[in-house]
């Protein structure tokens, strides 16, 4: 399955795996690096998620009185922002 194609929750599950192993586990340098590198990745598309799920909610909430395309609900992409 493709990143773009896990759930939200999976997202986390996979985030909290990679910083177990970077934790706990006896990585090389590289590996640790990579597995960060992949961490922020996973974790950028999580923002993403969360940004499209509130950009839902507030049209869902500004705007109940009319209907409502789904157009306004696509992403334009992920955030590739790196702030915490």
């Amino acid at each position: 399955m493709k990143d773009e194609d896990l759930k939200f929750e999976d997202l986390l599950d996979r985030i909290a795996e990679i910083a177990r192993a970077l934790e706990e586990d006896d990585l090389s340098l590289e590996e640790s690096i990579k597995q960060f590198e992949y961490g922020t990745k996973l974790l950028n598309r999580a923002k993403q998620v969360l940004k499209d799920a509130h950009a839902r909610i507030e049209v869902l909430t500004q705007n109940g009185t009319r209907d409502v395309a789904p157009e306004e609900f696509l992403s334009e992409g992920p955030d590739e922002t790196t702030e915490a």
